[in-house]
This record gives structure tokens, C-alpha cells and sequence, in this order.
């Protein structure tokens, strides 16, 4: 289980609570169903598509294992999916493909963590601290 926070406006927007529950290790067959037509063949694949994938400063893709990430190549489609499901469970009405979020301001949190990390706004403003415990890949 992990919570979502999102940013006060967008809570505001979508009449979100300002912490959403949600565990993605369960799925109904209506949202699986509704994966397939977003183009997730199983919900595998679409648990594979929401993680990040570490890029170098000219958008090849890197292994694991090096040293020189620059940025992450994230799937925005299958994040908006994954926060449209989450808004979904908690009564929230919003078409997925009118669906509009911060993604600079969004905040997930593991199970033992209350409270959102709040970073400073440094000079590299958009990029988290490394000792950051968001879940969050940073851009």
C-alpha cells in the first residue's frame, strides 16, 4: 500500500482527498479490463511500464548498473493511468483521457512514511535529494 499526495491545486481541482490510498498489488476486472483498452495488455506489463528507466544526458538508455545517469525516461501515459485508478477508488470521477496533474508536484509515499518529504527549492530546482525516500523517480 502506498499513499499519494497530491499538489493542494490539483486537490483542489479534482476534489481529491489530500492523502489517496492505493494498492496496486490488487486490481478489479473492470480496471483490468479498462488497462487493455489504455493499451496494458496485463496488468504485469502495465506494473512494468510505471518504472522508470535511467537515461544518459543523450536519451540512451543505461543499465542499471552505471554510473552516469543524467535523467529517467518516464511513461507519463501509464502514470496517469496508475493516478486515475487510485482517484477512481477513492469516488473521484475523472476521465482518464482528460486526466491533468503536476507531475513535478506529486508525492508518493511507502507505508512507513507519514508525512511527504519536503525538500528545499535549490539551485537544481525539479531534482530530489538523494537521501529522499520518495518513490517518485526523479527527472
Amino acid at each position: 500500500m502506498i499513499t499519494i499526495v497530491l499538489s493542494v491545486a490539483d486537490q483542489e481541482r479534482l476534489g481529491a482527498p489530500p492523502k489517496i490510498p492505493f494498492d496496486l498489488t490488487t486490481l478489479t476486472n473492470r480496471e483490468a479490463i479498462s488497462l487493455q483498452e489504455l493499451g496494458y495488455q496485463s496488468p504485469r506489463l502495465f506494473r512494468k511500464a510505471l518504472q522508470a528507466k535511467p537515461i544518459d544526458d543523450g536519451g540512451k538508455q543505461l543499465s542499471e548498473e552505471q554510473d552516469e545517469v543524467f535523467s529517467f525516461d518516464i511513461d507519463y501515459k501509464a502514470w496517469t493511468v496508475f493516478l486515475w485508478l487510485a482517484l477512481r477508488r477513492c469516488g473521484v470521477d475523472v476521465d482518464v483521457k482528460n486526466l491533468e496533474y503536476d507531475v513535478e508536484n506529486i508525492t508518493l509515499l511507502s507505508e512507513d512514511e507519514d508525512e511527504p518529504y519536503a525538500a528545499p527549492v535549490p539551485d537544481d530546482a525539479g531534482k530530489a535529494p538523494e537521501e529522499s525516500k520518495s518513490l517518485v523517480p526523479t527527472s
